[in-house]
């Protein structure tokens, strides 16, 4: 315990401040966009579109014609935090109003600004600039305001914002460099409101809105450091996993009914049709595809009997050195099933050779299982086609598995 130090409170405070900045910084929120929504990844506030906002390639989208995003401010809480830091990258190429495009805050019934935190990649006065304020009242509270601005960029390139503040300092960084500080004063994060936060959009409701594209923005528990704020530049935001061709990958086609092989074999008098991308060793007795057995992705679903071969397929893809390759399936019991073998292969001269594999547990209702693979891991892979493998590997082989939605990324 402290008190054991036997130091007084002053004492006991500098220690404390002391461990609290040793201990590393917490990511609390992230908001990315690369799975196609305003999801936050991290600390479950997920956002909400308003307007024509839209996300378009893996980045938040405003025009500046009255869209945003919001997020629960009570959720975020960003008052209960002793330090913290906002992270934004941010692209546009005109000049914006005055207006805000990360704000957390609330506002006053004239429509200013009240008990604020932002960052303004650009303004009117074409100028980018975090800031806090505490603000007493309504008359001018922007002159409440701890800051720190610089140039606006409007140059169509993306750009790395971020603002620190502790309980002595706010900083301000543009891609990766200090552009200044100010002293906190009396100013404090406690005093900042949890009614409203926003992307793309100010708490000064009287203000527009932002016309750029935001690419990430992140809510960290204290405030990075110079270094470790240059290393986030350095390394860019979050980059959208690349996907990988994957032939008929929800089983959709042919689409006509109900048929058993995979190689066009019509067992059991189904269609004698070929199920595009997927073959199997030998001709099965009991497994293809059909409808009616919970799809994730469109209406049909894959069925494999245990007593069956497994269902495959070569794609196009060439295993590179550096090659992070991810296999995504839903999967669920269908009958007596409990066992789905996920396996990533390599082709070498016809043969499949496994180079990443994994058992997985079923349930009653669709799931979403993966599997990683590290060239890196399997050098021998390097430089051959990427195949994937399904198989029920359940002990009972009177048991039926349901596969739908497989899916591959370069991570």
């Amino acid at each position: 315990p402290v008190d054991v130090l036997n130091l007084n409170e002053a004492g006991q405070t500098m220690f404390l401040n002391a461990i609290e900045y040793m201990l590393p910084a917490k990511l609390t929120h992230s908001y990315t966009f690369e799975d196609g929504t305003g999801a936050d990844s991290v600390g479950g506030a997920d956002g909400t579109l308003a307007g024509d906002a839209a996300i378009v390639d893996g980045s938040l989208v405003v025009d500046g014609d009255g869209d945003w995003m919001e997020m629960p401010g009570d959720v975020i809480a960003i008052n209960t935090y002793s330090a913290l830091t906002l992270e934004l990258w941010c692209t546009q190429s005109v000049d914006n109003p005055f207006s805000m495009t990360a704000s957390l805050g609330g506002t006053w019934d004239n429509g200013f600004g009240k008990d604020y935190i932002f960052i303004a990649t650009g303004r009117g006065d074409q100028m980018n600039r975090g800031a806090i304020a505490n603000t007493p009242d309504d008359a001018e509270p922007w002159a409440d305001e701890v800051g720190v601005s610089s140039p606006e960029l409007n140059d169509g390139i993306e750009h790395q914002y971020v603002l620190t503040i502790t309980a002595a300092e706010l900083a301000y960084y543009v891609d990766g460099v200090l552009i200044g500080t100010a002293p906190m004063g009396d100013t404090t994060i406690a005093g900042t409101s949890n009614d409203y936060v926003f992307l793309g959009k100010g708490i000064y409701s009287v203000d527009g809105t932002m016309n750029c594209s935001i690419n990430e923005f992140n809510i960290y528990d204290k405030a990075l450091s110079a270094g470790q704020i240059a290393a986030n530049y350095a390394a860019g935001p979050v980059s959208a996993p690349v996907p990988i061709a994957v032939e008929n990958a929800s089983f959709e086609l042919p689409g006509t009914e109900k048929i058993k092989g995979w190689n066009g074999e019509g067992v059991a008098g189904t269609p004698a049709e070929d199920i595009p991308g997927w073959a199997s060793d030998t001709e099965v007795t009991d497994s293809g595809v059909e409808t009616g057995w919970g799809a994730t992705d469109g209406e049909w679903t894959a069925f494999l009997r245990g007593s069956d071969p497994s269902a495959w397929q070569l794609t196009g893809h060439v295993i590179g050195a550096d090659d992070v390759i991810e296999l995504k399936v839903d999967g669920k019991n269908n009958w007596q099933a409990t066992t789905l073998q996920l396996s990533l292969y390599y082709d070498d001269g016809g043969a499949r050779v496994t180079a990443a594999s994994v058992d997985v547990t079923l349930t009653d209702e669709m799931q979403e299982f993966s599997l990683v693979l590290s060239a890196a891991d399997v050098p021998d892979a390097v430089g051959k086609l990427l195949g994937i493998e399904l198989n029920n590997v359940t002990p009972d082989v009177d048991s039926w598995l349901g596969l739908d939605n497989v899916r591959l990324t370069l991570n």
